[in-house]
Order: C-alpha cells, then structure tokens, then sequence
C-alpha cells in the first residue's frame, strides 16, 4: 500500500513541476537549494532537521522526501563533508598535542581554516 502511496505522490510531484513555467520551476529550484544548503552544508544538520526544522515540515514528509532521493543526497553530502579530511585533523591535533602547541593555537588554526565543527561532534 506505501508503494502505491509513494507513486502516488511521485506522479503528483511530476504533475506539479511540468505544470510551471521555467521561470517559476528555477524559483522553486533556488529556493529548495537554499535550504538544502542551510541544513547540509552551513548548519550540517541531520535529515530530520532539514525537514522539520529548516523546511518546516512535519514527520509527514520523512517517507516521500526520502522516496524522492533526498535522504541519500544528504547522506552523500554529510559523508563528503565530514570525513573526507577527518583522520588528517585528528593526526594533526595529536601531533600538535604532542609537541606542545597550545590548545589556544590549535582551535584558532583549526577556525581559520573552518575545521573547528569537526572536533564538536
């Protein structure tokens, strides 16, 4: 029956999007890359505080948000910002640590160079 359900609400999606004009369709496309960039990228949030928080859904939009692709573009984009450079900062703060270079330092390095948020997770 969610199948059904979900293919319901792809056609309506569909229906929806080749009913306006291109200049409405960049409208809507610029708006919902706004926000996916607020909750992805700036605010890095998790799937749920896209939705509900930066989308102002309810718990309704979870399953066709998701059968529409996006958890796996959010899973896509928290991977390739969190991890690809996460073992480097570690090795680095260790080092840093272990050398005795100020933890007054290192945070101001790490800031600078916006890699404070991986050591807040």
């Amino acid at each position: 029956m969610k199948e059904n359900n979900t293919k319901s609400e792809e056609d309506i999606s569909e229906k929806y999007w080749e009913s306006l004009s291109n200049k409405e369709r960049l409208h809507a496309f610029c708006a919902v890359v706004k926000r996916l960039n607020q909750a992805d990228l700036v605010d890095r949030g998790s799937y749920r505080y896209a939705l509900y928080e930066v989308f102002k859904f309810g718990p309704e939009a979870y399953i066709p948000a998701m059968s529409a692709g996006y958890l796996d573009i959010h899973n896509a984009l928290y991977d390739a910002t969190e991890y690809p450079h996460y073992d480097m900062l570690v090795n680095f703060k260790n080092f840093a640590k272990e050398n005795n270079i100020p933890e007054e330092k290192i945070d101001a390095f790490l800031k600078e160079n916006k890699y404070d948020s991986f050591f807040k997770l």
